[in-house]
């Protein structure tokens, strides 16, 4: 009996989920129906990637980014299932899943509370979600599916567990074919257990693992593997997505922390860094009354050290480079609670507080980032600019024919979308990679005139 009252109010909290994450999205998504503005540079760029391989275009041969192959096949199954409405469908199925990871990462560590801390982690997410359809919102989902089968390791000792490693393998691929550096939880956890096993002379179980692990990882790294040499395109991914973004990240490490100072001055992401901290710091120093693993402990404090220098990679920072930290905080949020309970329980304060502090540490934070987290995208109900390009768009309209093509100089990909014409050249879009090689500009004017 209780174990079914346990299941139906599971499945309570699975429904709560998807409607919060349906509704984040109405409000704050470019492709939700409500929006009136413009599509954004970047989604229009991945949108018509997506559209591309539909129209048998060769990735980075045919049309230039230098993002990862995973983030063009999103948009391009989103296209498969609606033009119109595919893509807030795969964006809500997408993070829902990585939601639900979370629950379940929460409810390895502290049993109670997960349903509070999923919805603090989706209020992390949609802080800076930027109208959605970007790498950071498709890259935590995975980050926190991995995060989860790292903790059953880790938390729960289940090393024997094939899938746990392969999962560990898949979600690692997934996440670098999206964007390189979204990879710090497998960093961090990499680093802990090569050494765990080296210490424990453990090498045998060390390579039967990272074979489970490649496993994993070869199921998705094999068929992008197969499609670029098919299509002769291997130099070409190469020179997209890490060289290119070798020079599109080149600067100092003291321009990385200023740029990361900078860009947390003012928003509330301040204020989980520094929770974070303290979190770290009382797993460090407070051995003996917690009963973590040393080797858990020091995994969570790696993976944040790792995660926010991975964060600040980039010269040039945009808020929405912060969502990509959403899992890490939220791990550290799960720990800190559970540290508290820890010391309640430890100086027999339970009877007095009767969890009062957990209740208001709960709710004083997702109140706080709730009510922070629904700032409407400026453009979400104003259309103003949208009423403008649509203008413009009705102008050159009558100039072309259907099978004219065309050509957007700058960065204003969202013309192609708009216009209904899927580009022709290869460099469709200019700015701001014109700066980091020289063959772009060359090749555009060859192909203009």
């Amino acid at each position: 009996m209780k174990n079914k009252y346990l299941q139906n109010k599971q499945y309570i909290i699975y429904i709560i989920l998807l409607v919060t994450i349906i509704f984040l999205y109405s409000i704050s998504a470019i492709s939700s129906p409500i929006y009136k503005g413009i599509q954004y540079n970047d989604s229009s760029v991945f949108q018509i990637m997506g559209r591309g391989i539909l129209n048998k275009q060769i990735l980075y041969k045919d049309l230039f980014d230098h993002k990862g192959p995973i983030l063009y096949i999103i948009d391009a199954i989103a296209y498969i299932i609606s033009p119109n409405i595919g893509l807030l469908i795969i964006e809500i199925l997408i993070c829902y899943i990585g939601t639900i990871f979370i629950y379940k990462t929460s409810n390895l560590v502290i049993k109670r509370g997960g349903l509070l801390v999923s919805i603090f982690y989706l209020m992390l997410a949609f802080k800076y979600i930027c109208g959605g359809n970007i790498t950071e919102e498709y890259g935590i989902a995975f980050i926190s599916i991995a995060q989860y089968y790292i903790l059953k390791i880790l938390l729960r000792d289940e090393y024997y567990k094939k899938i746990n490693w392969i999962m560990i393998g898949l979600t690692f691929a997934i996440t670098f074919f999206i964007k390189p550096t979204y990879i710090a939880i497998w960093v961090a956890f990499g680093i802990i257990e090569l050494i765990y096993f080296i210490k424990n002379r453990k090498i045998k179980e060390l390579f039967k693992y990272i074979l489970y692990m490649l496993i994993g990882i070869s199921i998705i790294t094999l068929p992008i593997v197969i499609y670029l040499v098919i299509n002769n395109d291997i130099q070409e991914f190469i020179n997209a997505y890490f060289i290119m973004n070798m020079k599109y990240s080149k600067s100092t490490m003291i321009k990385k922390i200023k740029s990361l100072i900078n860009l947390i001055k003012g928003y509330q992401y301040s204020l989980f860094i520094i929770l974070s901290i303290i979190t770290d710091l009382l797993l460090i120093f407070n051995t003996k009354k917690l009963k973590i693993k040393k080797e858990l402990k020091i995994f969570i404090v790696v993976y944040f050290i790792i995660s926010v220098l991975l964060t600040i990679w980039a010269p040039n920072l945009y808020r929405h480079y912060l969502m990509q930290l959403a899992p890490c905080i939220t791990l550290e949020f799960i720990f800190f609670i559970y540290i508290i309970l820890k010391y309640i329980d430890n100086y027999n304060l339970k009877k007095y507080l009767k969890q009062l502090p957990l209740k208001i540490i709960y709710f004083s934070i997702i109140i706080f980032t709730f009510l922070q987290a629904i700032e409407l995208n400026e453009y979400i109900f104003n259309s103003k600019k949208g009423d403008e390009v649509r203008q413009a768009i009705d102008e050159i309209k009558v100039y072309i024919d259907e099978n004219d093509e065309i050509l957007v100089l700058g960065n204003e990909p969202y013309y192609y979308l708009y216009l209904n014409k899927q580009p022709k050249f290869k460099y469709f879009f200019q700015v701001p990679i014109i700066k980091y090689d020289k063959t772009i500009a060359e090749e555009t004017i060859k192909y203009v005139y």
